[in-house]
């Protein structure tokens, strides 16, 4: 697919694959599986009841499930927008930590095999939370769903990372390979389910829920997530991410098929594809980064499957890999974890540049 051949796409499930999520783009279909393979203790497919959380406080009687929910979510129809100045952040506030945090050593959270390719270390749980109204002028819904590690460290705060959807993407699914494989390494994702995230008012206030939840003793988080925060999001959703970058506690910005200003506040990571809309985009940021900054682009990635879970679907190595960066750069920048930074240090020698498959990798500052 071309940048000039953009169009609706959609997923849904029923007709003769009833009990499969079925995604088509113009003549392009695949049956997706009705779950994400799970640890066999996992438990059988469910949904967790919905949290009303309109003041962002407790979340007491809420179920939690460390669960196999079916990938059935929906997609409208829409064209992708463009990237313009106007959709991103101009300044942000200097650090009062270093942002390569790795380079300080090991971070706390537990290992894994140190393949981001790969579950990771924790099981994962999630939660589905209604955040009220007023997020938006143009808001549909409230809901958020929480990727979080299991169990929580007592003593290890775990990095937090806000999501956007990409225009017309409703609900948690067609993007829940990345979330899901990053929560296995320790990191608590919120992901929003509106289709139009690209103001990153829904950046936002998912971050400062999180972070209440962490400063409420009656939170299942209370005292566990760390103040640093990411965030991210495909095509309008990461352009949110990048509106949203200016949050005081934003410290790494991943958008997938989108582009964004790299902040001074920031560790900036590109993530598209050779027949994607953003690689220009992409280069231009990580030219003008002035803090660490990586563009990686995939040969023949393109927006509608190499970045959602119709190539997760088929475990296009393309998908697979930026799922990958998608976890370690949190790692990293989020969790001083060394392991991950070792992935971007180096320049043009660093730890994923030789890999395949890559048609080009850019790095600044690394």
């Amino acid at each position: 697919m071309t940048t000039s051949e953009r169009g609706s796409w959609a997923v849904g499930a029923g007709g003769s694959c009833a009990g499969a999520a079925v995604i088509t783009f113009a003549s392009c279909t695949a049956v997706a599986p009705t779950a994400f393979e799970r640890s066999a203790d996992a438990a059988a497919p469910t949904r967790p009841e919905m949290l009303a959380a309109p003041g962002g406080s407790s979340d007491s009687g809420a179920v939690e499930a460390v669960e196999a929910r079916p990938i059935n979510g929906s997609v409208s129809g829409g064209s992708l927008p463009a990237t313009t100045d106007d959709d991103l952040p101009s300044e942000g506030t200097p650090l009062e930590t270093p942002l390569l945090v790795g380079e300080e050593g090991a971070g706390c959270l537990a290992a894994g095999s140190g393949d981001y390719a790969s579950a990771g270390p924790y099981r994962v749980a999630t939660l589905l939370v209604d955040l009220g109204t007023g997020i938006a002028a143009n808001q549909a819904t409230g809901e958020f769903t929480i990727y979080y590690p299991q169990p929580l460290e007592q003593s290890c705060p775990h990095p937090i990372v806000a999501w956007g959807n990409g225009t017309g993407v409703t609900g948690p699914n067609v993007y829940e390979f990345f979330n899901h494989n990053a929560a296995s390494w320790g990191i608590v994702v919120i992901a929003a389910h509106d289709s139009n995230t690209g103001s990153g008012e829904y950046h936002r206030r998912g971050i400062d829920y999180l972070l209440a939840q962490d400063a409420d003793p009656s939170s299942r988080f209370f005292g566990r997530l760390s103040e640093r925060a990411g965030v991210s999001g495909h095509s309008q959703g990461g352009l949110g991410a990048a509106a949203a970058a200016t949050h005081p506690n934003v410290r790494a910005l991943v958008p997938v098929g989108a582009s964004g200003r790299a902040l001074e506040t920031t560790a900036f990571l590109c993530l598209t594809g050779t027949k994607d809309i953003a690689p220009d985009a992409c280069r231009s940021a990580v030219a003008a980064a002035p803090g660490p900054a990586m563009a990686a682009i995939w040969e023949g990635g393109d927006h509608v499957s190499t970045e959602t879970l119709l190539g997760f679907s088929r475990r296009d190595p393309g998908t697979i890999q930026m799922m990958r960066l998608y976890a370690a750069w949190f790692r990293c920048f989020l969790g001083a974890d060394a392991a991950a930074c070792q992935l971007f240090r180096g320049g043009s020698s660093c730890g994923v540049c030789d890999d395949p498959g890559w048609a080009e990798v850019i790095t600044k500052n690394l």
